[in-house]
């Protein structure tokens, strides 16, 4: 082989090294910028699942935030729930004693009425004598409502009586003790 098909077959190898070595380089260019794209896009899904992860995070602490405050409130309801019956009882109690102490008034004044003192005792007081041979308590109203009775009047009510807060009369027809406690129109 002469020498110039030597050089011609060297520079045609030379070439096809310097294709190759071109070819070469494209193509790793090429994959480096792939590579470069898949790092990317991996980085960018990364980021998508760890904002995915914050805000189901964020889901789950706003969550038990709500389930805190409504414990919270019901929690409080059941407190004024429970305070209000406890003042609610207490109150009860005060009303009971009121009562107990009003009636326990009403009992000694009562006692202290029928203390009136006697013709015996040289003082005139009302009469104790009824019609048909009841006899009806002594004091305020009593010969008012004998009275009554003796003329023959019937359907007597408090508003007819001047009198109020006086005994009972042992045969209460006419209801005038409506709540049974021994005092007949009580005002």
């Amino acid at each position: 082989m002469s020498r110039p098909v030597i050089a011609v077959i060297g520079l045609a190898v030379a070439m096809v090294i310097g294709a190759i070595s071109v070819v070469g380089y494209v193509v790793s260019e090429k994959v480096d910028a792939q590579a470069a794209a898949v790092q990317a896009q991996t980085q960018g899904l990364q980021l998508e699942r760890e904002e995915m992860v914050r805000a189901r995070e964020d889901r789950e602490r706003a969550k038990q935030l709500r389930e805190e405050r409504a414990e919270a409130l019901r929690s409080k309801r059941r407190r004024e729930k429970r305070e209000a019956v406890r003042q609610a009882e207490a109150s009860r109690a005060t009303a009971a004693q009121a009562d107990t102490s009003r009636a326990q008034a009403d009992a000694q004044a009562l006692r202290e009425l029928n203390e009136i003192p006697s013709e015996a005792e040289g003082h005139e007081g009302p009469s104790s004598e009824g019609v048909d041979g009841v006899e009806y308590p002594s004091g305020p109203g009593s010969l008012e409502l004998t009275a009554y009775i003796a003329n023959g009047i019937d359907d007597i009510n408090c508003g007819d009586l001047a009198a109020s807060n006086f005994p009972t009369p042992p045969v209460d027809e006419d209801n005038l003790d409506a709540e049974g406690d021994g005092i007949a129109c009580e005002s």
